[in-house]
């Protein structure tokens, strides 16, 4: 699987997609330290661990959207 760019927005709008709930988010300048733009390189992992990534964007939200609906409060012991 190759990789590639996912912007912020894509990423809620996948949220949206996945989890049927609409996101409220504003639109704001960048706040002072904050990066224009950043990314992972998966391919140390790969070269040095024979490590290849098996899933997308879609995948990647579909899987934490799932943990998150069985474990509203996250991890607990008090569940």
């Amino acid at each position: 699987m190759e990789g590639g760019n996912t912007t912020v927005l894509e990423l809620v709008s996948k949220y949206e997609e996945i989890s049927g709930v609409p996101i409220k988010f504003k639109y704001l300048p960048r706040r002072e330290g904050d990066l224009a733009a950043f990314w992972a390189d998966s391919s140390k992992a790969i070269e040095m661990m024979s490590w290849k990534p098996e899933r997308n964007i879609k995948k990647i939200c579909e899987d934490t959207w799932r943990w998150q609906k069985h474990n509203p409060i996250g991890y607990s012991k008090n569940k």
